[in-house]
């Protein structure tokens, strides 16, 4: 009977002291009393890989931050264009146009925004330039520059959304020319260019 009695406090003491729960301290449900973890630790992060703070533990996905670094498809070109020329107060010209690239002809066809700064580009006809240009970020704008044979040239592109699978660019480009009281002229420009992230 003794030997029964000393037997069940050692189970009882036992399972009394192997307690179940969640024992990462990181998590959100983290139990300090818990002695073998139950798998149930709810760990709060970003879960998707796309995203600039992705976190590879995190189990419940929270909001999450994305960026232009990675791989995209050119799936949209439109150009916006606003011309107007007067001559001696007659229009000669005012013109308002979209000009929609089609899809089978969208070239760059993609690019790559790599971490280093530097930017690759895809043709349709199997071209691809990965020398000439380079990309810095300046507010919520991509500044590429193209450098060619010692000089550079820099486009500015306004990041409008950036998602997991989505990015659109606009650039916004304007001139007016009043400088002769005969002659005024005025051009502006839209682009959208839209990818999808490979």
């Amino acid at each position: 009977m003794k030997k029964i009695i000393t037997i069940v406090l050692l189970a009882t003491s036992f399972i009394a002291c192997n307690k179940e729960g969640c024992t990462d301290p990181t998590a959100t449900n983290y139990n300090a009393d818990a002695t073998t973890d139950d798998g149930t630790c709810t760990i709060e992060g970003c879960t998707d890989p796309n995203a600039v703070n992705y976190n590879s533990y995190a189990n419940v996905s929270t909001d999450c931050i994305y960026d232009q670094v990675g791989s995209w498809t050119t799936t949209k070109q439109d150009y916006e264009i606003s011309t107007l020329a007067i001559y001696l107060g007659d229009t000669i010209l005012d013109t308002n146009y979209t000009e929609v690239t089609p899809s089978d002809s969208l070239d760059p066809i993609g690019l790559d925004f790599k971490a280093d700064g530097m930017v690759i580009e895809y043709y349709m006809d199997g071209e691809i330039d990965s020398t000439s240009l380079t990309w810095t970020m300046s507010n919520n704008s991509i500044n590429i520059i193209e450098n060619d044979s010692g000089s550079s040239d820099t486009t500015t592109l306004n990041i409008e959304s950036v998602t997991s699978d989505f990015m659109r660019l606009t650039a916004n480009e304007s001139e007016v020319d009043n400088s002769d009281p005969d002659y005024f002229f005025s051009f502006t420009s839209n682009i959208i260019w839209e990818f999808s992230r490979n």
